[in-house]
């Protein structure tokens, strides 16, 4: 009876073992596989092509001179890292476009990234673009109202 329980036991043990095994076997492939960098176009560009990731999202503000397909939803566009205006990439991307995209906006651009002589392009299958607040502009008018009663405020306490 004692062998049959030292059996039982060791079953046991070996079937956690296989369990553990599958379930964290699990967890770091579906971990692996669902991994994108998120980077400015400032430190993609500074990446060395054979450590840049092949997928990725990238952060940038849309330059001027963006082109729109008459015949397709194809939009070119040009990512300019918002702290070094020098570093570009290309983004090619078809699919609609969000109504906030324009010229010097803040956008994210997420899909595959091709190396080819020394250029960077994306091939996005993602565009965010960053909406603009609305009480961002009434926090800066408060401010700047706050900042106009301070003053007349000390103009008038001087006065008295």
């Amino acid at each position: 009876m004692d062998k049959k329980k030292k059996n039982s036991r060791v079953t046991y043990i070996v079937l956690a073992l296989l369990c553990f095994g599958a379930i964290g076997s699990l967890i770091v492939t579906s971990l692996s596989e669902n991994r994108v960098y998120f980077l400015n176009v400032g430190e993609l560009l500074a990446m060395e092509v054979n450590h840049a990731p092949s997928h990725a999202r990238i952060f940038g503000t849309v330059a001027e001179g963006f082109e729109r397909s008459t015949t397709s939803t194809q939009l070119v566009f040009t990512l300019v890292d918002k702290f070094d205006p020098t570093q570009r990439v290309e983004v090619i991307y078809s699919g609609a476009v969000p109504d906030a995209f324009k010229v010097d906006a803040e956008v994210i651009a997420e899909g595959t990234l091709a190396y080819v002589d020394g250029t960077t392009t994306m091939n996005a299958t993602t565009i965010m673009a960053k909406c603009p607040s609305k009480y961002a502009e009434k926090s800066r008018q408060m401010t700047e109202a706050m900042e106009k009663e301070k003053q007349n405020g000390s103009a008038n306490s001087y006065a008295s």
